[in-house]
């Protein structure tokens, strides 16, 4: 009897390189594989032309986040441009982005007053906000800063949930959302470390932080979708929009997921399961990783991506804002090819108004995710096309 549904005359071989090139797990059966992407193309929304879309690495110390916009062009030879597409390019990231804002957080200076990511904002972040709201800005950093008066220095207490919250929502209303992202991806955590028996407790501290952007994001968006503004009479302001009034979508991206996409042979289990490298929180030195195999894989994997990162943004698939985001690009490209020689970089004048790139890993991680997200979202769009069936009911009754 031939199977009801025409993706099961399909190999398992196709159906699993159809759901990584989408951004979908692969393990299952055949009818499991073919049941996720035919799920995943009919809940599918096309990106807007004017995307913006927010990828955030989590980390208390290394908080990294990237907002990019895909463009259907790259700059080419002798001035002109030239369209590309899903397969247009060689490699598996083959569209371009404009790189808007690109930068890493310590969140934990302090934890407990985030009004220090609002007065030393980047210039992009800024521009954004006062374009949508001009008269948001002081409110925001007001908001900020008698928020936290009453706090003191970071301590347990900041990690208790109230502390965690209260931090996670001025996070988002003061720095995130003034960036006006459409999409904001966010990167999924783990409970364990190379498979360590012990659950880490800076590890939980991350996951709350994660669970708790998720849940901030969520009532905000549904609050704008039942017209009303977050401690509000669901009037507005004087008819003005609060410039966190969001109405976006959130979405946790797997890191192994990522790397496997980007990184087929690198990119393995052992790879992503490295410990971060977050530092603790008392002795203010990194935690060893378990396993020689897994830090050695996970080594690998960080300069991989780094190195990835480095030749799309010398082969122009990445379009850095001028100012401080291009001065971002200019110091990373700069750091990795002193680490790619080997050679220390001498102290010159000036060097003390330059950018603080921080930790490369974590902002090619937060780069890296915005892109491949993106180009998840093209490839199962020309996926639909190719492959109208997708969208097709299928009696599967007689299917396990």
């Amino acid at each position: 009897m031939s199977p009801r549904d025409p993706l099961l005359r399909e190999t398992g071989a196709t159906l699993q390189s159809l759901c990584a090139s989408c951004g979908l797990r692969k393990t299952g059966t055949k009818a499991v594989l073919a049941q996720r992407l035919r799920l995943a193309a009919q809940t599918f929304r096309p990106l807007p032309q004017d995307a913006r879309v927010l990828s955030l690495d989590l980390g208390l110390r290394n908080f990294a986040l990237s907002l990019v916009s895909p463009v259907e062009t790259i700059p080419g030879k002798g001035g002109r441009r030239r369209r590309t597409g899903v397969g247009g390019e060689e490699g598996v990231l083959r569209t371009p982005v404009r790189l808007l804002a690109w930068e890493r957080i310590d969140l934990m200076a302090p934890l407990s007053s985030l009004s220090s990511l609002s007065s030393s904002s980047s210039s992009s972040s800024a521009s954004s906000l006062e374009e949508a709201d001009p008269e948001a800005v002081p409110e925001a950093q007001s908001e900020a800063s008698s928020s936290s008066s009453s706090s003191s220095s970071s301590s347990q207490d900041d990690f208790s949930p109230a502390s965690l919250a209260t931090s996670t929502l001025r996070l988002v209303t003061s720095r995130l959302l003034p960036l006006r992202p459409t999409h904001i991806l966010i990167e999924r955590q783990r409970f364990r470390t190379a498979g360590a028996a012990a659950v880490l407790e800076w590890t939980v501290r991350v996951n709350s932080l994660e669970a708790m952007l998720h849940a901030v994001l969520a009532a905000l968006n549904q609050q704008n979708r039942a017209g009303k503004v977050l401690g509000g009479d669901g009037d507005g302001d004087g008819g003005r929009v609060p410039t966190w009034w969001w109405r976006g979508r959130a979405e946790s991206v797997t890191p192994k997921l990522v790397a496997g996409f980007v990184l087929p042979g690198v990119g393995s289990k052992s790879a992503v399961e490295g410990d971060e490298g977050e530092e603790g929180e008392e002795s203010g030195k990194k935690k060893k990783k378990t396993g020689r195999g897994a830090n050695s894989a996970y080594q690998l994997l960080k300069q991989g991506k780094i190195k990835l990162l480095t030749e799309l943004l010398e082969g122009g698939m990445v379009q850095p804002e001028e100012g401080r985001v291009s001065d971002m690009v200019t110091r990373f490209l700069e750091e990795a090819e002193r680490k790619a020689t080997k050679t220390r970089r001498k102290k010159v004048p000036g060097d003390a108004d330059m950018v603080d790139i921080g930790k490369m890993d974590d902002l090619s991680d937060s780069l890296l995710q915005g892109m491949t997200w993106v180009q998840w979202q093209n490839n199962l769009e020309t996926l639909i096309r190719e492959r109208p069936e997708l969208l097709e009911p299928v009696d599967d009754s007689s299917e396990d």
